[in-house]
């Protein structure tokens, strides 16, 4: 038996998207700002340039999560039995 979502929860699952990918796109611009200026001075700021380059694809997964559970919970919400049945048509 499939489980049923709770009433009002697709709201805040998209909400919760939205704050992930945008907690990714923050991730990846400062992984983007340190690999710029670990690579600006590779002898001394090479850990910033690992830094860096480890964690901009982190972000970017994390951005594509948030889209993936956005997406899926406007599927759900879109996908939801209606009062009316539905006629089909000939």
């Amino acid at each position: 038996m499939p489980m049923q979502p709770m009433e009002g929860s697709a709201p805040r699952s998209n909400q919760s998207g939205k704050w992930i990918s945008a907690l990714g796109w923050v991730l990846t611009a400062g992984a983007l700002a340190s690999a710029l200026i670990g690579f600006s001075d590779l002898a001394n700021l090479t850990l910033l340039a690992i830094a860096g380059v480890v964690f901009m694809p982190i972000g970017l997964l994390l951005v594509t999560n948030g889209r993936i559970l956005s997406k899926l919970t406007s599927l759900e919400k879109s996908t939801r039995p209606t009062d009316e049945p539905r006629r089909l048509e000939k």
